[in-house]
């Protein structure tokens, strides 16, 4: 039996990355469209409205399965950082045909402003992410556009005693539709020597009513091992 453990990687990414709405495939790909998109509208309107996804599990050591995600509504008043802020919770669930374990499951509160720009996320087990200033979430993005969206500081737990990583997060903009277009969300996750242990790319479909719907996830580990989620 092959064992994996997905959820470090897709818990670093503050809730920008790890989901994403419902909704169809794009039904024709890879046409150029010639429309502009706001990525920031996008991202705050699946943050305060709140979202659930399932995703079927491929990787490269043979493990199979599915995956559901389940984000709740940023409407829980609190503070973060000494700031006021709304918080929401994503549960990870994962189901395992031919792995070990067989299913896990692991929860992680985020954290963002009050007009829902990300802050940091909890998670299960300790990690305590802090997004380093801002994140850039463009207002008008096209097709061919690629840039960073900036950074976070991981620690062991909230206190931030201990610092244990680093994540970089970019994106890149390619064709899909003539009304739609694809978001590609990098994270690169880092241990506290500055060495990468992950890269994550989470694809999305934006269109003109700032909506964003996640259509797969892949995982690249340092050590060969390749994960790919893909929209059920």
């Amino acid at each position: 039996m092959k064992s994996i453990k997905i959820i470090t990687a897709l818990s670093m990414a503050v809730g920008l990355v790890a989901c994403g709405g419902g909704g169809g495939d794009s039904a024709s790909p890879q046409s150029t469209s010639s429309l502009t998109f706001n990525l920031e509208s996008a991202y705050k309107t699946l943050v305060a409205s709140g979202q659930t996804v399932s995703f079927k599990i491929a990787a490269s050591n043979s493990c199979t399965g599915s995956a559901t995600f389940t984000s709740s509504p940023a409407n829980i008043s609190t503070t973060f950082e000494g700031a006021a802020a709304v918080s929401s919770t994503t549960v990870y669930n994962f189901n395992y045909t031919n792995c070990t374990p067989a299913t896990i499951s692991e929860t992680t509160v985020n954290y963002y402003s009050t007009n829902y720009l990300p802050l940091g996320t909890a998670a299960q087990g300790g990690n305590y992410l802090v997004v380093n200033g801002a994140l850039n979430l463009p207002a008008s993005i096209k097709v061919g556009d690629a840039g960073v969206l900036g950074s976070m500081k991981r620690y062991t737990n909230s206190t931030k005693s201990t610092v244990n990583g680093s994540t970089q997060l970019s994106y890149v903009v390619e064709s899909d539709t003539a009304t739609t277009a694809l978001v590609t969300i990098a994270t690169k996750a880092y241990d506290a020597s500055n060495v990468l242990e992950s890269t994550q790319l989470t694809k999305y479909t934006i269109d003109s009513s700032s909506k964003l719907t996640a259509q797969s996830i892949t995982i690249q580990y340092a050590n060969g091992t390749n994960v790919v989620l893909t929209k059920s």
